[in-house]
């Protein structure tokens, strides 16, 4: 009898055991909601922008959840644990099936306390890199009296001018309006920097047209030269801002210390009529 008990007592420890095993204890997440990211543009206007910025990169202590649209919530285990980074995330060039977090921001740090199932609400706000860093090798805002673009074409071209008709940051902006007989438009950037081809250079345009535009590489080494170009499509009335990756194109260009680069923009207009707007346009590479 005592033997039947302790078979009995046995089985039911290890019913109990195996219970476990099959249905161990789960952990219940956290929940982090990230909305309305913006980056500093201009540190010393104290002006943010929230354009182009189209997903984040998210970390908890220094392991990649992944990348989450934005606004969007994403969840995370371990609760106790509450070191985030945040990183924000553009689409290269332009292209959405290209995402990557932009090399030239900070990233965001926090820490979470919160019980599990609970909610925080982070609205990041991304910061340049320190100019130890980085160079910006060239930038125009059409806040001067005359714009740092020069036209490469003389025959049927829209005029590019400053005008303060529409401004996306400040009281200026560029533009050309295209018509019949001006219906072209090319420019290059009247800074012309050596930028060696293995260093990492971005392109930042804003922009607002009703024309498909292209912006490419300009090189001088002897005779003029552009390269490859990527091109964008109309904004639809909208400003818009795009990070092109330049490092590619840069490779297509000679390398050595007399060739000098810069911002090539060509129009690409569908129709005699239409006007294209640019802002804040940057070139920016690591040093």
């Amino acid at each position: 009898m005592h033997q039947l008990k302790g078979l009995i007592l046995l089985s039911l420890i290890l019913l109990l055991t195996s219970c476990e095993i099959i249905n161990p204890k789960e952990d219940l997440p956290g929940y982090i909601r990230v909305q309305n990211p913006q980056v500093l543009v201009d540190s010393t206007a104290g002006f943010y922008s929230s354009l182009g910025i189209k997903d984040v990169w998210a970390y908890q202590e220094g392991n990649l959840l992944g990348a989450f649209s934005i606004p969007g919530t994403f969840p995370y285990l371990n609760v106790e644990k509450g070191n985030f980074t945040l990183d924000g995330g553009v689409y290269e060039s332009g292209l959405s099936s290209f995402r990557l977090p932009y090399p030239f921001w900070n990233h965001v740090n926090f820490t979470v306390t919160q019980n599990a199932l609970d909610t925080i609400v982070v609205e990041p706000v991304f910061t340049y890199l320190n100019q130890d860093y980085l160079t910006v090798a060239f930038e125009e805002n059409f806040e001067d009296f005359t714009t740092q673009f020069n036209p490469i074409l003389t025959l049927d071209t829209a005029n590019f001018f400053r005008t303060s008709s529409k401004a996306f940051q400040g009281n200026y902006s560029g533009v050309a309006h295209f018509a019949p007989g001006a219906d072209k438009m090319e420019i290059v950037s009247d800074q012309l920097p050596y930028i060696h081809r293995n260093v990492d250079a971005w392109c930042e345009v804003t922009y607002n047209t009703d024309v498909p535009f292209a912006v490419g590489i300009y090189w001088l080494d002897g005779a003029p030269s552009t390269a490859s170009e990527v091109t964008f499509s109309p904004t639809n009335g909208e400003w818009k801002t795009v990070y092109v990756h330049m490092t590619t194109l840069i490779r297509n260009t000679p390398d050595n210390a007399s060739t000098q680069k810069g911002i090539w923009i060509k129009a690409l207009p569908e129709s005699a009529t239409g006007s294209l707007y640019l802002d804040n346009i940057r070139l920016i590479h690591f040093k």
